[in-house]
């Protein structure tokens, strides 16, 4: 019998490295589990039926003492085989991972048993170079919210906008407000028409569909793209946050593109979710977008402690990026790991949206 148990451990254990998840089965349907390691420090990434918006991990020592019962009732909505799932980012930042450990999901207050953490499939962190480069590469960033491609008073300027972002030639951009086969914006695919127009790789991340139409975030870089994902966030309007995973010339890039609610509860959330991703990726890490909230901000500020509001480097910080004169404010933003250095930053006022792009130049240690 017990030679039976540990082979059928065994077996789970290596199905769940093949498969990349291990599940677990409870009443509201399947709960996938995956960990990831940072030193001694473990994140799981728990994927879990539409149905459950609230999760408690608990974990107990080999002993039976509890060392520790996270709590989360914010997700990212992602896809995984054809299904969506509210994906969940447990951080255990001050609870050593260990693999004698035993793990008990709650999923809406349900009670889905004991887990040996052993049988986890695990990864390292995400995209963290362990190699030293003494090269210094200067990447000039772009954030813009296009605004479907037309100015304030309704007027069509993407060809406008694409003039302008060739004449600025920025290194890597990221996108608001973009459009793809919407009846407002002539059908056009906004972000493949702006791309192709700068010779750049692109990513588009779909938050909202109308008829055949979609909009979203997209990105434009002129290094390739390895790979991108889109998680969503929820709220009145579908709001999303696009990772590209960027190779530059001896690393890699982890740009983040998001642009949040214009509702102040519906931010919050979405605050969190951000931050609960941006674990996964601080390292080499930039994030842009309309965050739709100004720097005093008590999101903002949390933001801040894990990455750098480049702003903050000089004495331009508080010139407004959004064209109305009666909303002068501050909510279009880059953020950038605390190790590169920010060389300039500034707003350009244009008027082909109803937002101005804003740009930096960010030096990056290779």
């Amino acid at each position: 019998m017990k030679k039976k148990m540990i082979l059928s451990l065994m077996v789970v254990f290596v199905l769940s490295i093949f498969f990349g998840y291990l599940t677990i089965t409870f009443s509201q349907g399947n709960i996938k589990l995956k960990a990831i390691k940072n030193g001694d420090k473990g994140i799981l990434k728990i994927l879990a039926p539409k149905n459950v918006t609230k999760i408690t991990c608990e974990i107990y020592s080999k002993t039976g003492n509890i060392k520790a019962s996270i709590y989360r009732d914010y997700y990212g909505i992602v896809s995984f085989k054809g299904f969506q799932y509210n994906e969940f980012i447990i951080s255990t930042d001050n609870v050593k991972f260990n693999f004698n450990d035993k793990l008990r999901v709650l999923a809406n207050g349900v009670n889905n048993g004991f887990i040996d953490i052993s049988t986890i499939p695990y990864t390292k962190k995400i995209n963290t170079s362990d190699e030293k480069y003494e090269d210094i590469k200067v990447v000039k960033v772009m954030t813009y919210n296009i605004h479907h491609g037309k100015d304030r008073y309704g007027r069509y300027t993407l060809d406008n906008i694409i003039e302008f972002i060739k004449k600025e030639d920025p290194d890597i951009l990221g996108l608001q407000e973009v459009d793809k086969n919407m009846l407002r914006s002539g059908f056009k695919d906004q972000a493949k028409k702006i791309a192709n127009s700068l010779s750049m790789y692109y990513a588009f991340g779909s938050n909202e569909k109308f008829l055949y139409g979609k909009y979203g975030n997209a990105v434009l870089s002129k290094y390739p793209i390895i790979k991108w994902d889109n998680i969503k966030m929820d709220g009145k309007e579908n709001r999303g946050l696009l990772i590209a995973e960027i190779l530059l010339d001896k690393t890699k890039l982890n740009f983040l593109v998001t642009h949040l609610g214009t509702n102040s509860w519906e931010r919050d959330s979405q605050f969190k979710v951000l931050n609960s991703y941006l674990k996964l990726y601080e390292n080499n890490t930039i994030l842009i977008g309309d965050l739709n909230e100004v720097d005093y901000n008590n999101n903002i500020l949390d933001l801040e402690k894990s990455i750098n509001d480049v702003a903050n480097t000089v004495d331009n910080r508080y010139s407004h990026t959004i064209t109305m004169e009666k909303h002068k404010k501050r909510i279009d933003y880059i953020f950038a790991d605390k190790n590169y250095e920010i060389l300039d930053y500034k707003v350009k006022e244009v008027d082909y949206s109803d937002h101005y792009p804003v740009i930096s130049y960010i030096k990056i240690r290779e």
